[in-house]
């Protein structure tokens, strides 16, 4: 069962194979939104001078990604596929929402951070930039 066809949960079991694929599509979000973001840091300038600004904006660019990936993905299980739940089981899908817009988060800036320092003489890796000794 994809989450794009349509769907209706009726039981426990149909909610936790839904729950399995929220989890999986979280992953694949983070994931995506993290490509995003690499993407709009490449695009971003290299400022030279004293004080450059392009760090700072690629910073900004990259957490402003993390919110929008995050909310993006809990309006969507919010209006789209809680719709598709029985009304019994609507709490149940609201928990799985919620651990699964976590995980958005989560996965987004361990994947960012882990870029960031793998590609540390590159434009993402000034996103998060390593102490200067």
């Amino acid at each position: 069962m994809l989450l794009s066809q349509i769907i209706t949960i009726r039981n426990p079991r149909q909610l936790d194979e839904l729950a399995n694929e929220t989890y999986m599509f979280a992953v694949i979000t983070a994931i995506i939104f993290v490509g995003l973001s690499w993407i709009i840091a490449n695009l971003i300038k290299w400022e030279g001078g004293k004080d450059p600004k392009d760090a700072g904006k690629r910073r900004a660019e990259f957490f402003i990604l993390w919110f929008i990936a995050g909310a993006s993905f809990f309006l969507y299980n919010m209006f789209v596929v809680s719709d598709k739940v029985a009304p019994n089981l609507q709490s149940r899908f609201s928990q799985v929402n919620y651990i699964s817009t976590a995980i958005v988060f989560v996965v987004y800036l361990l994947v960012g951070f882990v870029l960031s320092k793998l590609m540390k003489n590159s434009k993402y890796g000034t996103i998060f930039p390593s102490a200067k000794k």
